[in-house]
């Protein structure tokens, strides 16, 4: 296996970790096979959080998405009194 699909391995299995702890809990059996794996390399605790940045970026995202018309409306009264 060469670095770059060794990398891409890595990557895939901290992304698939960090859907699965955040689409339900772990069991205790589960806990411990992610923290074993965390342990086990330096890589998969650096692939694990990245992955949490951009699983943490993309809730942002689709909260801002979903209530993008509320910051809208609120903004409205500010804009408005700065225009009189």
């Amino acid at each position: 296996m060469t670095d770059s699909q060794r990398e891409d391995t890595v990557w895939q299995t901290a992304v698939e970790r960090i859907i699965r702890k955040h689409e339900w809990p772990l069991d205790d059996t589960a806990e411990n096979e992610l923290i074993a794996w965390l342990k086990n390399d330096p890589a998969h605790r650096a692939a694990y959080e990245e992955a949490s940045h951009v699983w943490l970026l993309l809730v942002w995202f689709r909260t801002l998405k979903k209530n993008s018309h509320l910051l809208l409306f609120s903004r409205l009264p500010k804009i408005a009194v700065r225009a009189n």
